[in-house]
């Protein structure tokens, strides 16, 4: 019984964490390949690739900030006293212009 404690309470504890976070769980890593989109994809493209934006940021020169927060945990396992897990968080931010067009984007841990 105690010997499942400590198990428990870090798993508990991760779950929590990671309900709390917008979770998007794509077949390649975003931000992959984004370089072949700048000064072509235009919003709607963006939107339909990756769903709605985590949080959406108007400029005063009429363009947007488009940032995606992604959250993903890795899990090793052993036995229960050995069982590790890595949580990992990162920021994809998408820069607009006036028309609509990718213009930048950046990736940066969250």
């Amino acid at each position: 019984m105690f010997r499942t404690i400590p198990f428990i309470l870090p798993v508990t504890f991760l779950l929590l964490v990671n309900s709390a976070c917008t979770t998007k769980v794509y077949t390649s890593s975003p931000g992959v390949g984004q370089g072949n989109l700048l000064n072509r994809a235009t919003q709607d493209d963006i939107a339909k690739r990756y769903g709605p934006a985590s949080s959406k940021q108007v400029l005063s020169d009429g363009g947007e900030v488009w940032a995606y927060d992604y959250r993903s945990i890795t899990s090793t396992s052993g036995n229960q006293e050995q069982a590790t897990s890595v949580s990992q968080c990162y920021r994809i931010i998408y820069v607009f212009d006036k028309e609509k067009i990718l213009r930048d984007y950046k990736r940066e841990g969250c």
